[in-house]
């Protein structure tokens, strides 16, 4: 049985080559849990609080040779839950930009120039409402991946680096500078799919 096994991983890794010319689809994703307990402002009182990180990619692009040429999509939610199970603030962001890419024999490598991000902040769960935006003035995201095929689908670890960079936020649709530029970076090991049709 496990002779068997190790053949069939043996051959779906030496015939791991992508499709030479088409569209390729791929989906990826990141969840992690974290609990940690907090004092009050005046350390009478421990709560015990769960942050739930839920990153989401998506992306197409034509492939004509090794090259892809796309657009991909990131969303990201933060979410802070209490002890209480009152969800305590959360953070979401968002991008979406033009991708240029290397796609062979298992391996993929994008990299993505976003021209439409911003990271949101609010009160009322993960989702809801935002009263605070920061609009990124630069936004960068690269992906390396490798994928394992069964036919035209290929799965396997993507591991995604993003940099949003902000110099301005807008509060309650009033938009002030920020006194030095700021931003958020990110390395995820994800999960993903990568489809061609």
């Amino acid at each position: 049985m496990i002779s068997r096994l190790l053949l069939v991983i043996a051959f779906a890794w030496s015939s791991s080559s992508f499709a030479q010319e088409g569209f390729m689809l791929d989906f990826n994703a990141f969840y992690f849990q974290k609990k940690e307990e907090r004092s009050n402002t005046a350390g009478t009182e421990t709560i015990d609080y769960e942050t739930e990180y839920l990153f989401l990619g998506l992306g197409i692009c034509y492939r004509t040779g090794p090259w892809c040429f796309g657009g991909k999509y990131l969303r990201g939610e933060i979410g802070n839950i209490n002890n209480n199970g009152i969800l305590d603030g959360n953070i979401e962001l968002e991008g979406f930009g033009a991708s240029l890419g290397y796609v062979a024999d298992g391996f993929v490598g994008q990299a993505t120039y976003l021209f439409e991000a911003e990271k949101r902040f609010g009160d009322s769960g993960i989702g809801g409402n935002t009263n605070t935006e920061y609009p990124a003035k630069e936004a960068l995201m690269v992906d390396l991946g490798y994928g394992f095929n069964i036919g035209s689908t290929f799965f396997g670890p993507n591991l995604k680096w993003f940099q949003f960079k902000y110099d301005k936020r807008t509060v309650n649709g009033q938009s002030e500078s920020l006194a030095r530029t700021e931003k958020d970076e990110y390395l995820l090991p994800m999960f993903s799919i990568w489809t061609f049709f």
